[in-house]
């Protein structure tokens, strides 16, 4: 009350003193500068005389307009006192202003006189308020201002803390603090935010001007903040909230340098073990504690169990410790996983042929497991008490034996099994086996090893009473063989297939033969024999009355809707009595008729002369002619258009086991997706499992048969088995039964795999020779591979289908193919499938001949491959994951999209792959956790949509760090391992923010680097997919999805390798640069199915994989390169001037010669090849060409 009478005299003298000044003048009064509780200001009251209007007042510090700071504006328009209004000669009772002076005008200004400037714009008045000059902005200290001190960083014995005191002097708070690393806020990095609360000196109080004892701060720096800006300054900001009180605090002390503490060393490491084990922790810092935990959490520095001795671990564990020692910073927490699965059983004697009854012994390595095993075909189980093995027992008759081992704690084994085979065979064949030679498979028969290419033909394409023609064409091919010697003085000639059997077919055979032998008297080949066990002339034949083919000894018929059809009525309807009837089920009758009928064609062999004492294998087939072991047909009746008697008489409806007795796992179940392309969750449990089970049935069945065969040969001739396309059969690989070739490599009794190679784009030139399995896989498991080779070379007819147009063409599809298979260290026979002369024809002769004589060369060279790794080894691997498998619809989407997502992400992915100008290597998911992955540079994850924790932590392992970069694509990860689906499970496996996208028919993206639209047909056409129903996004920017700001900046997406939906800014593929406890590596995500081969490419470089057709100044084109430690072969996509030649896996470079004059009569010779600084000038200046060289480390 007292200050507000004061104000009102003030006022009143000061109109009276101003009564006499003039009319339109500005009268006022600049009275003072006051502290209103939160900050400061200043205040008075302006008017212009006469107008009964607010005016404008401007605030200057120092001097007056023009010379003075100007420090901003406000308008007098606050309530003013009648007696104002009087002076001003208004009728305005608003002619007050105040005006915030905020801290940092204070800091800036303060003692400085203060000037007011009042104006009427409109009326041109613009003059000094009274008062103006007389009074200053508060001098130092004024209320407010930041007091303070960081007065350093120091070493405590729980780390280093920043330390000091600060307040707002005057007030009676303890002020906030931002504290920040590397530069002051306008670009630091802010690492804190807290209270100056802690208890200060009476003198701090003092300085402050405060009653409050508590303006000192104490911050813990964190190791991160200590790694992060070791040398930089620290940069203290005190502030009020509700105030305009900020401002640095004074002193910038830097963040020490220290040494970060080694991380612990987990001996033995984390991975599989069959034992329980010990484990010991160490750390390379001197007197570090170790702290540790069992129980998935994260350990800290004082936090989880302190290390002290070895701890035992039996049973599936997650460890994570950390090391920590005073003065140092903690170390990264490093995190083992640890899984035991009991070692398989081992079998002594092992299984084999023998002639009387053995003892078996079971054995396993892993300490307290209990085995259990079963003589009759079917899976042990763990627990049950009849099976429990306890001591040795006699095997006195073929059967396989089946055992696993079982301990608490401990996964149980995988399923092993032995056969023991009891004969007394007369088999009269040679003894033939697989052996290694230079690192690759071969056939060796009595010691002598074949070259790994052999020639096939077909006696199955032509009825016995009309093969005339057919006849002409294989007497043509086999003389040709017996001219040239191409596949040595002894070699292979594979005969499919004994289709009809009986007398007859055999006979046929060996006329064929004969004449050739009586023509050639040095033609002596040794044959492998494929039959099929369910015929044409079985499955094709006239309706019996009686014959039931709804029976259970017949599959059922279903369309694609999972309705049954009556097979009986379409045989009623047959206008001939002639229908394809439904195959017979494959269960333990059918079995053991066919195992008698193994024994039939043995029998066959050995009476007819021409084959007697010559059969080294025998291959045995189910449906689909002979060329699929299984595979489903279509069907709807006779089809008299079909080219090849066995083809599918098509078009809507496939045979399918009958499943009626389990509901649950019904067609129509098993034939909707419900999350996605995918079958997942509790009520797809059941479909997914008759998936798996059906496999497992088919896998079985070969088993026993194989076993047959090894029975009646006597162990002696080799198991050829038609099965295992990874890649192909597009959107049918849920119900081909073919995802089961894990299982099918761990039986002895089998020696040979063989699939054709693609039957995309690969069959043409422009493309490598792509496989349709994980053929590495199998020789990585003892097997041998050998591709099929049905290429429709010029000779076939004219057709959409023929991969060549004249000769030149089909000698360098020959070249491209045998040099493949060799390189990659296995086989391949060049087949006449429907014995039409497409290798070699009787009416042109000279391109026969020049063809043959391509065979021969190709085979000498193929025969000198050495594909150890020792001078070279590629640096991708492709893997495929089986389980994923069971997870797909019967029908997937009811086929019109599932066939092109397929293609475009398994088939067409290889494709695209072949052309990149670097090898590929091509495994199962499976194969990882043996598999040497030391010289691998990119990991290419193509269907890996289910994995589980064990899948997780085996490609953490094996693959994180080194620099590598693993390529998933599509969903990696989306369904867990107890088959359930959600999309934040992709987000888990990749490390990066993934989330579904609308779904939109733009399900393509545009390439960074060349603008095409992909996944494309192989030829740059986009592919369509349509309103594919599950599409995910990067989230690039979200937490985890951060863009790198620089080159050495990691855990951020790579700015370098983004690509979009085409039409969208939604990112479709990344690349994820990734440091943690497994060193530094990259993870890259393709949201769509699959990728260009300018992207794999690129892909490639970025991670370390020396491409062959790039320049040293980084220039790329598309080529095939197959390249093993001593031969490259090359196929050029368009002209391709230099090779860009690697260092040897010594250091050394390599000496190149070509292999000229392939396709010539004459023998192949070698040609230097120039190699300035390792730019090989090949010049190859035509499209499409194929050359060969050989290599040769220079030290």
């Amino acid at each position: 009350m007292r200050r507000s009478i004061q104000r009102l005299i003030a006022v009143t003298l000061f109109l009276l003193a101003m009564d006499v000044l003039a009319s339109n003048d500005v009268r006022g009064n600049l009275e003072g500068v006051y502290w209103r509780g939160t900050t400061y200001f200043v205040e008075g009251w302006a008017c212009a005389y006469g107008f009964s209007e607010s005016v404008d007042v401007d605030v200057y510090a120092g001097a007056p307009w023009p010379t003075g700071t100007m420090l901003g504006g406000t308008r007098a328009d606050v309530l003013s006192e009648p007696g104002v209004s009087t002076a001003c000669g208004s009728t305005l009772n608003r002619h007050r202003f105040r005006f915030q002076l905020p801290q940092y005008l204070l800091k800036q200004h303060a003692g400085k006189p203060l000037y007011a400037h009042a104006h009427l714009a409109a009326h041109g008045i613009n003059n000094l308020v009274p008062g103006s000059g007389n009074i200053s902005i508060p001098a130092a200290p004024y209320n407010g201002q930041v007091k303070g001190s960081v007065e350093g960083v120091y070493l405590r014995s729980d780390g280093y803390y920043l330390e000091g005191w600060t307040c707002a002097y005057g007030i009676n708070q303890s002020v906030e603090l931002n504290v920040y690393a590397g530069g002051p806020w306008t670009t630091g990095t802010i690492f804190y935010g807290g209270l100056a609360d802690i208890a200060s000196e009476p003198a701090v109080s003092s300085i402050c001007n405060t009653t409050l004892a508590r303006h000192r701060f104490k911050i813990r720096l964190s190791d991160s903040v200590l790694a992060q800006f070791q040398g930089q300054p620290l940069y203290v900001y005190a502030m009020l909230s509700g105030t305009d009180v900020s401002d640095q605090v004074a002193g910038t002390p830097t963040v020490p340098t220290v040494a970060t503490a080694q991380a612990p060393v987990l001996s033995p490491s984390g991975g599989t073990h069959a034992s329980p084990i010990n484990v010991a922790l160490t750390s390379g810092t001197s007197s570090a504690s170790i702290y540790y935990t069992l129980n998935g959490s994260a350990p800290t520095c004082g936090g989880g169990n302190l290390y002290g001795t070895p701890f035992a671990l039996s049973s599936a564990t997650t460890v994570q410790a950390i090391a920590c020692k005073s003065g140092m910073t903690q170390s990264p927490v490093i995190s083992a996983q640890y899984s035991f699965v009991a070692a398989p059983p081992q079998f002594s004697p092992p299984g084999g042929i023998y002639s009387s009854a053995r003892s078996v012994t079971l054995t396993t390595t892993t300490p307290g497991a209990t085995l259990y095993y079963t003589q009759d075909g079917s899976s042990p189980v763990c627990g049950a008490p009849s099976l429990t093995y306890t001591a040795p027992f006699t095997v006195d008759t073929t059967r396989t034996v089946r055992a696993i081992a079982c301990r608490a704690g401990f996964t149980s084994s995988t399923p092993v099994s032995a056969t023991y085979t009891f004969s007394t065979s007369n088999w009269t064949g040679p003894a033939a086996t697989i052996v290694t030679v230079n690192g690759g498979k071969r056939i060796s028969v009595n010691g002598q090893v074949l070259s790994p290419l052999h020639h096939a033909f077909n006696l199955q394409s032509c009825r016995l009473d009309d093969c005339l023609a057919e006849d002409a064409i294989i007497d043509t091919q086999l003389a040709e063989l017996a001219r040239t010697q191409a596949f040595g003085t002894r070699f292979i000639v594979e005969v499919a297939a004994i289709a009809y059997r009986g007398t007859p077919a055999v006979q046929r055979l060996g006329a064929r033969l004969k004449k050739v032998r009586e023509a050639y008297p040095g033609f002596d080949p040794y044959l492998i024999i494929r039959f099929d066990l369910y015929d044409y002339e079985e499955s094709a034949f006239t309706c019996v009355d009686g014959e039931d083919f709804l029976s259970p000894t017949y599959m059922a018929l279903y369309n694609n809707q999972g309705a049954r059809f009556d097979a009986n009525a379409l045989c009623d309807a047959s206008a001939d009595g002639k229908f394809r009837k439904p195959y017979k089920r494959i269960n333990e009758s059918w079995i053991l008729s066919r195992e008698v009928e193994i024994g039939t064609v043995a029998n066959l062999l050995e009476a007819e002369p021409e084959t007697r004492g010559r059969v080294i294998g025998m291959t045995f087939t189910y449906l689909s002619g002979g060329e699929f072991f299984f595979s489903p047909l279509y069907v709807t009746g006779k089809d008299p258009t079909a080219k090849f008697p066995w083809e599918p008489l098509h078009t809507s409806s496939f045979f399918f086991q009958d499943d009626s007795g389990s509901p649950a796992a019904t067609l129509t179940n098993r034939m909707s997706e419900n999350f996605g392309i995918f079958l997942a969750g509790s009520t797809k449990a059941a479909a997914v499992q008759a998936s798996r089970a059906e496999v497992d049935n088919l896998v079985a069945a070969i088993s026993r048969l194989a076993a047959r065969v090894k029975q009646v040969t006597g162990g002696k001739a080799l198991n050829k088995i038609f099965y295992g396309y990874s890649y192909g059969l597009t959107a049918r690989r849920a119900f081909s039964f073919h995802h089961g070739l894990a299982t099918l490599l761990r039986d002895p009794n089998i020696d040979i795999l063989a699939s054709p190679f693609s039957y995309e784009l690969s069959r043409r030139l422009g493309f490598g020779f792509s496989p349709q399995v994980s053929i590495e896989a199998i020789t990585k498991s003892g097997k041998h591979f050998e591709f099929e080779d049905d290429s429709r070379t010029h000779f076939a007819e004219v057709d959409d289908w023929r991969h060549a147009t004249n000769i030149v063409e089909t000698n360098r599809l020959v070249v491209r193919d045998g040099l493949t298979a060799a390189i990659h260290g296995m086989g391949l026979y060049y087949f006449d499938l429907p014995a039409k002369g497409w290798f070699g024809n009787p009416d042109q002769t000279a391109e026969t001949t020049s063809l043959w004589n391509t065979l021969k060369n190709t085979s000498t060279v193929a025969s000198s491959v050495v594909s150890t790794g020792s001078a070279y080894s590629p640096q991708i691997a492709v893997f495929v994951d089986e389980q994923s498998v069971a997870h797909y619809p019967l029908d997937g989407l009811g086929g019109a999209k599932a066939f092109p997502f397929t293609t475009a992400s398994m088939t067409g992915q290889i494709e695209a792959l072949s052309r990149v100008g670097a090898p590929a290597r091509h495994y199962l998911l499976s194969d990882l956790a043996t598999l040497d992955t030391s010289n691998l540079r990119l990991a290419i994850f193509l269907d890996a949509y289910k994995l589980t924790e064990s899948d997780k932590q085996i490609i953490q392992q094996k693959l994180a760090g080194s620099g590598r970069t693993l390529l998933y694509l599509y969903a990696p990860g989306v369904i867990d391992g107890s088959g359930n689906a959600a999309d934040s499970n992709v987000s888990s496996a990749l490390g990066m923010p993934v989330s579904r996208r609308a779904t939109t028919s733009a399900f393509a993206a545009a390439s960074y680097i060349d603008g095409r639209e992909y996944p494309d047909n192989g030829l740059g056409a986009p592919l369509s997919m349509g309103s594919f129903e599950l599409q995910y996004r990067i989230d690039v920017g979200a937490t985890g999805g951060v863009l790198c700001p620089n080159a050495s900046a990691v855990n951020c997406i790579d700015s370098r390798m983004l690509s979009r939906y085409v039409n969208s800014g939604e990112v479709a593929f990344a690349v994820k640069r990734v440091s943690d406890g497994s060193g530094s590596y990259k993870v890259g995500f393709a949201a769509v199915p699959g990728l260009p081969t300018s992207v794999l490419r690129d892909v490639a470089r970025d991670a370390g994989v020396h491409v062959f057709s790039c320049t040293s100044g980084g220039s790329c084109v598309d080529a095939v390169v197959e390249a093993s430690d001593n031969t490259l072969m090359l196929h050029t996509v368009g002209p391709l001037p230099t090779l860009n030649m690697p260092l040897a896996r010594n250091g050394c470079g390599f000496n190149v010669s070509e292999w000229v004059g392939m396709t010539t009569s004459t023998s192949p010779s070698l040609a230097p090849v120039s190699c300035p600084g390792n730019q090989c000038q090949v010049n190859v200046g035509e499209s499409l060409d194929v050359r060969v060289y050989q290599l040769t480390p220079s030290c």
